[in-house]
């Protein structure tokens, strides 16, 4: 029983008598870690801050987002401005974060190319996508304005470039989307106005229909009043001034009392020439008679003479030549880079598996060498 325990000195012996072999197994364990370590390529975490840019970049927008705020076209965006830092922002986070950017620009490096070259068609979508979705932009916690673009690429440079290329293309995709909002803003507020004009041309011919039945009954009464007259021999006003009923002396009421004085002492000539002056009175004359007319051909004016909708398409000009880099804050000359790959951590497992091989080979080569032996002496 004694003979089967570990002899815990003897054991040592043994790996220092072996040292050389574990000395040797480490070193060239440690070499080929070292040289598995120099041929992979470095790898980078590279982090690009980014927010919305300053208030003071969209001033030559005011006058729009006050025209769509005033005409009640105003979207759901946070801070009321349709083109403004904070919904411009907002749009480039969506567009950045759908990776189609990233993808088309992924296709312009030439490693991708390279590697894209060598896989089936389709394996290509799947890898694109994946590596797409390497490149992250998220919102810090402390800020939620703030954000950053975070990825890992071998090389800084061409990831910069990347990552370049994908934000100019998001921020030209949010002037496209932004202008083709205005335009349905602008068709809109056409369409609005053609509708109104269309209602208030229905209340006309309403009105100019009931005018037109009122003055047909006058004229009945009138022509009624005129017979009258001529059959009592009354050619001239028999009525004195001071008789006419107070509603009379301003204005014809085109309603019969029998209470006033007989419409037809007035004298057929008087009664006829009013019916000559009202039925020569034009449409338009006749409409002028109804207050609610003038009402509404105020509000016509004012539609036919509203020009926000070409005030709202005047922006597209601005909108196409406007500088869209300064829309956000971003500027990839101003990065954090950290190198990925741990090296001294392969260099380190490299010696200690060396140096493990190294003395369990000695430790077997020791209990073969005595068993040898005691078989010998048996």
């Amino acid at each position: 029983s004694f003979d089967n325990e570990i002899d815990l000195f003897e054991l040592f012996e043994a790996l220092w008598n072996g040292k050389w072999v574990i000395i040797a197994t480490t070193f060239l364990a440690t070499v080929t870690g070292f040289t598995y370590v120099s041929l992979k390529d470095d790898s980078y975490e590279v982090t690009v801050q980014t927010r919305p840019a300053q208030s003071s970049e969209f001033i030559e927008y005011i006058a729009f987002n006050d025209i769509i705020e005033a005409n009640d076209l105003m979207p759901s965006v946070e801070d009321g401005r349709l083109i403004g830092s904070y919904n411009v922002f907002q749009k480039f986070v969506h567009e950045f974060t759908d990776y189609d950017e990233i993808i088309d620009a992924l296709q312009q490096n030439v490693s991708v190319q390279k590697t894209l070259s060598e896989l089936d068609e389709e394996q290509k979508a799947p890898y694109l996508s994946s590596l797409a979705q390497t490149f992250i932009l998220s919102t810090t916690n402390k800020n939620p304005n703030s954000s950053s673009i975070s990825f890992t690429w071998n090389n800084v440079d061409d990831g910069i470039k990347i990552v370049d290329s994908a934000v100019q293309a998001a921020l030209v995709n949010v002037r496209n989307d932004l202008a083709e909002n205005i335009q349905k803003l602008a068709d809109t507020l056409d369409q609005r106005l053609k509708l109104e004009m269309e209602k208030l041309e229905r209340q006309i011919a309403l009105i100019s229909q009931s005018e037109r039945e009122k003055l047909e009954k006058h004229i009945l009464y009138l022509s009624e009043q005129s017979e009258l007259a001529r059959e009592l021999g009354i050619e001239f006003n028999k009525l004195d001034a001071t008789a006419l009923p107070a509603s009379e002396n301003s204005n014809l009421s085109l309603s019969i009392n029998a209470n006033e004085v007989p419409f037809y002492l007035r004298g057929y000539k008087a009664i006829e020439k009013e019916m000559a002056l009202i039925s020569a009175r034009s449409e338009e004359q006749r409409l002028l008679l109804s207050a609610e007319y003038l009402s509404m051909r105020n509000d016509i004016a004012r539609i036919e003479n509203d020009v926000s909708s070409s005030q709202l398409r005047g922006v597209l000009p601005l909108l196409e030549r406007d500088k869209i880099e300064d829309w956000i804050i971003y500027n990839s000359n101003f990065i954090t880079k950290t190198k990925q790959g741990r090296a001294s951590l392969i260099l380190a497992l490299s010696a200690f598996l060396g140096g493990a091989f190294g003395g369990l080979y000695v430790l077997i080569m020791n209990m073969a060498r005595k068993r040898k032996i005691a078989m010998n002496e048996a």
